[in-house]
C-alpha cells in the first residue's frame, strides 16, 4: 500500500466528503470585524474566530482509513526492502501491528492561510524564515508521524519527519481557479517534530486577485486526503486581498 494519496485520490475522496469551505459565503468582504476594529482593540474570542473559523481558517474532520494500516507486505516489508519513514507503515504480513495511524482515528483540524496581513496582525506570529515571499498554509490537527512523542524530541525522529515532509511536496497543491497550479518549494513542522505543517509556495510564480475568486489547497497526510476551498472574494482586509 502506498504511503500517500495520489492526486486523483485526494480529489475523489475529498469530492465524496464535500470541500470545507464550499459551502454557500458566511462572510461579507468588509462586514467582518477585523475591517471595523484596530488589531489591538480585537477580544480573544475575535482572534479565536479569525484564526479557527474565518474566511482565512477553515475547520476539518478527517478520519484515518481503514484500509492499508497493519497490513503490509509478504515478508513484512515494502518492495525493494525495509520500511519506509511515515505514517501507516505496518509490521508486516501476519505480523504485529506497526506504528501506522489507527483506523477510523477521527481527527479535527484547521487549515489556516497563514501569510495573510490579517492572521499575522492577529496572532503576532512571524512566518518561518525560509518562507518569506511565499503564500503560506498552516494544517495543525493531523499528525505527521504518529510516532511523534509529543513531549520532547530527538534528532532521530526530527530527521524522520523531514524526509516525510519531504515526500509530501508531490501531493500538494495551490489551485487558484483558472491559473497554474503551484506546488510547495518548502515544507516546514513547528515546533519542529510535533507541530502545525506550514507549506510554502513562491509568490512570484502566480499573483492572486480577487477576481480569481478562489483557490483550492490539497495535500495527504499519509493516507488521510485533505482539500480546502478559500473563497478570495471574502479574504478582504482593510480594501486588499489578505493572502
Amino acid at each position: 500500500m502506498r504511503p500517500f494519496l495520489s492526486r486523483r485520490e485526494i480529489l475523489r475522496f475529498a469530492g465524496a466528503a464535500g470541500i470545507a469551505g464550499g459551502i454557500a459565503p458566511l462572510y461579507a468582504s468588509d462586514s467582518g470585524f477585523w475591517n471595523k476594529k484596530d488589531p489591538a482593540d480585537w477580544t480573544g474570542a475575535e482572534i479565536d474566530q479569525l484564526t479557527n473559523k474565518s474566511p482565512w481558517a477553515k475547520q476539518i474532520t478527517v478520519t484515518a482509513p481503514a484500509e492499508g494500516y497493519g497490513r503490509g507486505y509478504p515478508g513484512g516489508g515494502y518492495p525493494g526492502g525495509g520500511y519506509p519513514v511515515g505514517i501507516g507503515f505496518p509490521g508486516g504480513m501476519g505480523r504485529r501491528r506497526g506504528p501506522g495511524m489507527p483506523a477510523g482515528q477521527v481527527y479535527k483540524a484547521v487549515v489556516r492561510w497563514q501569510s495573510a496581513k490579517v492572521i499575522l496582525d492577529a496572532m503576532k506570529t512571524p512566518l518561518p524564515e525560509k518562507m518569506t515571499n511565499h503564500y503560506v498554509i498552516v494544517v495543525g490537527g493531523i499528525p505527521v508521524n504518529p510516532r511523534d512523542n509529543r513531549y520532547g524530541s530527538n534528532d532521530d525522529s526530527a530527521q524522520s519527519n523531514q524526509e516525510i515532509l519531504d515526500r509530501m511536496k508531490a501531493v500538494t497543491f495551490l489551485q487558484p481557479k483558472d491559473k497554474r497550479d503551484l506546488q510547495p518549494g518548502v515544507i516546514v513542522q513547528q515546533p519542529a517534530n510535533y507541530g502545525d505543517v506550514y507549506f510554502g509556495f513562491a509568490r512570484d510564480l502566480v499573483t492572486l486577485r480577487p477576481e480569481d475568486k478562489e483557490v483550492v489547497f490539497s495535500t495527504s497526510f499519509g493516507r488521510i486526503p485533505v482539500k480546502v476551498k478559500f473563497n478570495l472574494r471574502e479574504m478582504m482586509y482593510h480594501g486588499e486581498l489578505s493572502v
